[in-house]
């Protein structure tokens, strides 16, 4: 899990640390189809591997358990997660107009969220992670000055709310176990 961790965030921190045009020399060198190309085989392996470690390397042993109450926190963080998602790929509302990158919103408030329900060492290492990750990239992404001036439009949050919300309550009615095996633990 951890050799996939830093393949992972190796790949993403390239391409974050050439703020402005990711990817940089690299990319110039080998064109941006191939770039993004290797980016993306990097990626998955990436998180193929963190996925086998992780199943590999969990235990039964809590290092902490949150009340049940908090859960519910969980659940708030993880809708806001999936709008914050879904504003990635809408038009310019004010979600993506305030956050930049809204998908590094989404990944801190996903990892959070299962931060919340407690968990085992190896859960607190890939769910810390993958938090840290988050809000780095969205505090990044925030003090950046913006290139122009974007038209602000309410659909594009309206959007992101519908389908956020609606991409949600698939994941928690079936789609998470089906992808990953795992039935949710929620508080309804």
């Amino acid at each position: 899990m951890i050799a996939g961790l830093i393949v992972f965030f190796s790949a993403h921190g390239y391409s974050a640390v050439t703020a402005g045009n990711p990817g940089g020399a690299l990319k110039a060198r080998l064109g941006a189809a191939r770039y993004w190309a290797f980016h993306s085989l990097f990626s998955i392996a990436g998180l193929a591997l963190i996925v086998w470690g992780y199943n590999l390397s969990r235990s039964s042993s809590a290092l902490y358990i949150t009340p049940f109450a908090i859960r519910w926190v969980s659940v708030g963080c993880l809708a806001l997660a999936f709008i914050c998602l879904a504003a990635t790929f809408t038009p310019p509302g004010a979600i993506k107009s305030w956050l930049k990158s809204p998908a590094n919103a989404a990944v801190a408030l996903w990892a959070f969220a299962h931060l919340l329900y407690g968990g085992d060492a190896t859960t607190l290492l890939l769910f810390g992670s993958f938090f840290v990750y988050g809000v780095v990239g969205t505090a990044v992404a925030i003090r950046q000055k913006p290139a122009k001036h974007v038209k602000v439009d309410v659909k594009g949050d309206s959007l992101a709310i519908v389908f956020g919300l609606a991409f949600f309550a698939l994941f928690i009615k079936g789609l998470h176990f089906w992808l990953l095996g795992i039935v949710p633990n929620l508080p309804f």
